[in-house]
């Protein structure tokens, strides 16, 4: 609502990337030189890095944006290069619009080498852009560096950019990927802005917005550059949170003190995110403590560690006995069925599976995990998909079966299996020959850390709302929805105000979500998983969950 109150027609530090805000500060200026320069003059490889929150996506996007506007140009965008090297060249051949089947990585670059020299002889350059490339593995980057040895007499058939975080640069200067790192024309990193640039910015996103320049007084600007170290992510946090001082207060400006407050307060939901992360932490560590790499016995703790179930209530997972728990066999054995697999085939299985729980045929071969195609397809038959993180009680809270993604010791790429069923005592998992394996949650917690994929339907038909004041049939939904969890008890107004802000920040700390008040996909799961009435595949035996 402090849209109305400050002149303001959108939101205008959102961490969304909307090439509207796009800022060129000095060294956004510079990269996107770099760009231009290396994808147009056909370099070949480009490398990108910066911290996390120095805005590398937004530039990407707006790159891209810029590029697809003409027609000399195609891009293939790689946003998740969690791929096998056989997925990566199927993944390339879908975004281009080629037939991604293929059993051979010979007989994909065979067809892709003849699009690329069609698309050369008609003038066209194209882009294959990787986002998170820190993440790749050496398989898949030795693949990267075969398809940059397509060419012609004059230059390179594909241009690649490589965006990642600093690690990407340890990782290319490994002395095993020398001949990939040689081949790279153009690097640069992103740093953060200066007190200048910073000032600039904020002034430049409220001018977006149709707000004044003026609105922060010239302390709060230099306590923004200050706090938020000059990196735009954490800018847009501290504006946001002071845009909301200012409004309860009901002042015409944001203040140092202003700023100095949404500081203190991002701190301590840090810090409470963090707490809530304790006891699955105390139950990995009760599992790391099995011994070194999985050969002593352990001693298990009092308890094992406790999630809320879907339904809200806290589901606690029974701790292995000392017989049980001193059985690294087990855990050895499924180590070694994943490792056997090929990656490819157990992300193909999981998916399959996944989607026959849901009742729902399998997708075309060419929907890959990591690619657009995969989203389009799922949401034509009216479905969500979401990745985790690192982040494995978000997803045993969800109460949805989940496709776990593991990255095994000493083994190359990643495999992947479907978690289909959960009790307080054990998981089930389904691998890649239909096979089932049922293993203690903390025996899990060894080889999975918690990045995961989750499927799920938005059954109410909520939208995403985020703008306070924000109207329409959507917030009349999202009201109603809160009404039947007994979080809301307005009236259902269809207006996103007060009321409904502070209904949505209840639910969202009651789920272990950040309560900003901002109803996003995360949030909108939780929600569909609240709402009682929905056939959606349980990963709980309802008789099975907490109080």
């Amino acid at each position: 609502m402090y849209l109305e109150h400050f002149g303001l027609c959108s939101k205008p530090f959102s961490n969304t990337p909307d090439p509207r805000f796009l800022f060129l500060s000095r060294n956004h200026r510079e990269i996107f030189a770099h760009l231009l320069y290396g994808i147009r003059d056909r370099l070949g490889f480009i490398e990108v890095t910066g911290e996390v929150g120095t805005g590398k996506t937004t530039v990407l996007r707006t790159l891209l944006s810029q590029l697809q506007e003409d027609e000399a140009f195609r891009a293939a965008l790689i946003f998740n290069p969690t791929l096998s090297a056989l997925d990566l060249l199927r993944t390339l051949a879908s975004e281009f619009g080629l037939d991604p089947c293929g059993d051979s990585s010979c007989e994909l670059l065979c067809r892709l080498n003849a699009f690329f020299l069609e698309q050369n002889a008609a003038g066209r350059t194209l882009l294959l852009v990787i986002d998170e490339a820190q993440t790749l593995p050496p398989e898949v980057l030795e693949q990267i560096r075969l398809l940059s040895n397509l060419e012609t007499d004059s230059s390179k058939l594909l241009q690649i950019l490589l965006v990642g975080q600093p690690e990407l640069g340890e990782l290319l200067s490994r002395p095993d990927l020398r001949q990939l790192s040689q081949r790279i024309a153009v690097r640069y990193h992103l740093g953060p802005m200066d007190a200048a640039d910073t000032e600039a910015y904020v002034r430049h996103r409220l001018k977006v917005a149709g707000g004044a320049a003026e609105l922060f007084s010239s302390g709060a600007l230099r306590a923004l550059h200050r706090y938020g170290r000059g990196y735009p992510r954490e800018i847009n946090i501290l504006c946001e949170r002071a845009l909301v001082v200012a409004f309860s207060r009901d002042a015409g400006k944001v203040t140092t003190a202003m700023v100095r407050q949404s500081r203190a307060e991002m701190a301590r939901n840090r810090r409470r995110s963090r707490l809530r992360l304790l006891p699955l932490l105390a139950g990995l560590c009760a599992a790391l403590l099995g011994g070194w790499l999985y050969q002593a016995a352990v001693h298990p703790p009092e308890q094992g560690p406790m999630v809320p179930g879907p339904s809200g209530a806290a589901v606690a997972f029974a701790t292995p006995t000392v017989a049980a728990a001193v059985e690294p066999a087990r855990i050895l054995a499924l180590r070694d069925l994943l490792a056997r697999s090929r990656q490819e085939r157990t992300a193909r299985a999981g998916l399959d599976s996944l989607l026959g729980l849901w009742g729902e045929q399998g997708l075309d071969a060419g929907a890959s995990l990591g690619g657009s195609r995969l989203l389009r397809e799922l949401g034509a038959r009216g479905y969500e998909w979401t990745r985790f993180q690192s982040e494995a009680q978000q997803v045993l809270s969800l109460g949805l079966p989940a496709i776990l993604e593991f990255v095994l010791p000493g083994v190359e790429g990643k495999r992947y299996a479907l978690l289909q069923a959960a009790g307080p005592e054990k998981l089930d998992l389904r691998l890649e020959d239909g096979s089932e394996y049922s293993l203690f949650p903390q025996e899990l917690l060894r080889l999975w850390f918690g990045s995961a994929y989750v499927l799920w339907r938005n059954h109410r038909g909520i939208h995403p709302v985020e703008t306070p004041g924000q109207r329409g049939d959507g917030v009349r939904r999202l009201q109603a929805a809160l009404s039947e969890l007994g979080q809301y008890s307005g009236e259902l107004s269809g207006i996103y105000d007060r009321q409904t802000i502070t209904a949505v920040t209840h639910f969202q700390a009651a789920r272990g979500l950040s309560p900003d008040g901002r109803v996003g996909a995360r949030t909108l799961l939780h929600l569909n998983r609240a709402l009682p009435g929905d056939s959606d595949p349980r990963l709980f035996d309802e008789r099975e969950e907490g109080p």
